[in-house]
């Protein structure tokens, strides 16, 4: 009986498309989307309408997850590199930790401030801030727009921070970071994490 599974399983794996269970070697699946046969892409409808001889030489487009981040793969000949695969996972899933942590990082920088006079003096505190960590000389200073000279080509910081009324006398604001690491781009990602995270805290401490 268990002879005749693996024998079913065999020949499914080799004349049309299954989806193989995880290795043991970690939490690693894949699965076959789609079809190729020469340089020809088939559907799944038009590979069954193939006889029997031209399905032995097809090939399988394949999903693969790792720790259940879907890659997409090109086609391939046999399953997948799995070191390589989990390779890709553990990258794509370290980008989009960044991402989310910059996102979160940019949306807590916002200071709001409650009364005119409050108002007034934090905005002070923020051009003294951005003349101090950015590298890029400040260009333009109203009552709501603080700007440095743009980054251009060269390493460095640039910030822009607005002031926007909310309700009542109460305003918010908001700056924006822009980096570029030139030879160690690399460098970008915490210089501009640390800066969002500084901000409202220098503020807050400052005014007090």
């Amino acid at each position: 009986m268990r002879g005749a599974m693996i024998l079913f399983l065999y020949v499914m794996l080799l004349t049309g498309c299954v989806t193989r269970p995880a290795p043991p070697s970690g939490p690693v699946a894949w699965e076959c989307t789609g079809y190729v046969l020469g340089e020809k892409s088939l559907s799944k409808e038009d590979w069954e309408r193939l006889d029997a001889q031209d399905k032995k030489y097809h090939r399988c487009f394949y999903d693969v997850y790792v720790d259940g981040v879907l890659l997409s793969q090109s086609p391939l000949p046999q399953h997948p590199d799995i070191a390589m695969a989990k390779r890709n996972a553990a990258e794509k899933k370290q980008m989009m930790e960044k991402l989310a942590a910059m996102k979160a990082a940019r949306s807590a920088s916002r200071f709001r401030c409650k009364t005119t006079r409050e108002c007034k003096k934090a905005f002070a505190l923020t051009q003294i801030f951005i003349n101090t960590v950015a590298t890029r000389k400040i260009q333009l200073a109203t009552d709501t727009i603080i700007e440095t000279y743009g980054i251009g080509s060269g390493a460095g910081v640039a910030i822009q921070a607005v002031k926007k009324p909310l309700s009542g006398d109460q305003e918010e604001i908001a700056i924006r970071v822009f980096c570029n690491g030139g030879d160690r781009r690399e460098s970008c990602y915490d210089t501009t994490l640390a800066i969002y995270k500084r901000f409202s805290e220098y503020i807050a401490k400052n005014l007090q």
